[in-house]
């Protein structure tokens, strides 16, 4: 049996005729294991925005779920023909399953959508617009908004922009990479025309990037090939805060994930040690990498905190902002960090959460 020979369940039906004549103009993409009640919230909030079966379709890659994630499946083919489901007979892993979504995908544009987030109110019709007002992006990147796992409370996350900075469209890699290289790797996030995306793995090896990080480094590629990308202020995307630790459960391999990826695709698309490679570098270093370290701080050893200092040190040392914004961590007391963030919390995040949640009409909760 060859490693990734796929089935395809007898009864679910080929796509309706009238949407194979129309060209589809948005595919979700939707890689996915054992995830059966994430995947029905994300299916709900898909379906209760009342799209165009001719011009949104929605892809499911099942990495051989061991839940009941085919017969869910099933069950909402028959409330919406434009549904195109994969299921692999092994686990391919992640790298697999997102290039097989996206493989399967018949629109012009497709959305990389993780299996336990949602889609906002709103956000198909305003893609949808954007991607109708402007015919020549490459693909383009949405605000998010976080919850709590259980999506029951929203939770002050990072926003790239100030409030009410309107849509910003992106002509020349430099600037979108500077605007928008910390939230690349969110892959909800993006939006993508899918002939680039073709082009990329045409042309490219993507092995060495097979480690969970396949759509930052074509995405990266993309937008060196192709620069025009457009920013949606629109909160799109709602997510749940904290679920790849969960499942990773190890947040000093976050860490090294983040680092030790971030670094080579970075390495390859920019080249190792140039200014825009430096820029990158910082970039992360300031988001992701002082995110993880705070992690480490408040949850793990202090072991796992002397190796994480290690590793900053070996990746990061040479750019000013790890000493200004990460470093310092390193030596305050786990508790008064606690304190600190309670404080934040409790005040400034708060409030802005609250600016955020007029704006956009009030948070969303899931029973």
């Amino acid at each position: 049996m060859k490693k990734q020979k796929i089935i395809h369940r007898e009864a679910i039906p080929p796509l309706n005729p009238c949407i194979q004549q129309c060209r589809v103009k948005l595919s979700f993409c939707i890689p996915t294991y054992n995830r059966v009640a994430c995947l029905k919230q994300l299916l709900d909030s898909i379906l209760e925005q009342k799209p165009d079966p001719s011009q949104v379709e929605i892809c499911i890659s099942d990495n051989a779920s061991e839940d009941h994630t085919s017969v869910l499946v099933g069950e909402y083919q028959q409330q919406y023909p434009a549904i195109v489901y994969h299921r692999f007979l092994s686990n391919q892993g992640f790298d697999r399953n997102c290039l097989k979504a996206i493989d399967i995908a018949h629109g012009e544009y497709c959305w990389l959508m993780g299996s336990d987030d949602i889609v906002e109110p709103g956000a198909i019709r305003a893609v949808l617009d954007r991607l109708n007002q402007y015919p020549n992006l490459s693909g383009l990147s949405v605000n998010v908004k976080g919850y709590t796992p259980d999506l029951k409370k929203e939770i002050y996350v990072r926003q790239l922009f100030p409030l009410n900075v309107p849509d910003q469209l992106f002509c020349g890699s430099r600037q979108i990479f500077s605007a928008l290289v910390t939230q690349l790797g969110f892959m909800s996030a993006q939006i993508v025309k899918k002939i680039f995306w073709q082009e990329v793995l045409a042309k490219e090896s993507i092995e060495p990037f097979c480690t969970g990080y396949i759509h930052v480094f074509v995405i990266g590629r993309i937008i060196l090939n192709h620069p025009t990308w457009l920013y949606l202020s629109k909160r799109c995307v709602g997510f749940r805060t904290e679920n790849d630790l969960t499942l990773l459960r190890n947040r000093y391999r976050r860490l090294e994930l983040d680092l030790t990826n971030y670094e080579k695709i970075a390495a390859v698309l920019l080249g190792a040690g140039t200014g825009e490679y430096r820029r990158w570098m910082s970039d992360i270093c300031k988001v992701h990498i002082r995110s993880a370290v705070l992690g480490i701080k408040f949850h793990a050893s202090a072991s796992d905190s002397a190796k994480a200092f290690w590793l900053c040190l070996r990746y990061c040392c040479f750019y000013p902002v790890f000493w200004l914004h990460v470093a310092p961590y390193f030596f305050m007391p786990a508790c008064l960090l606690k304190g600190l963030r309670l404080i934040n919390r409790s005040t400034i995040q708060r409030w802005r959460l609250s600016r955020l949640s007029n704006q956009s009409g009030g948070g969303r909760l899931w029973q």
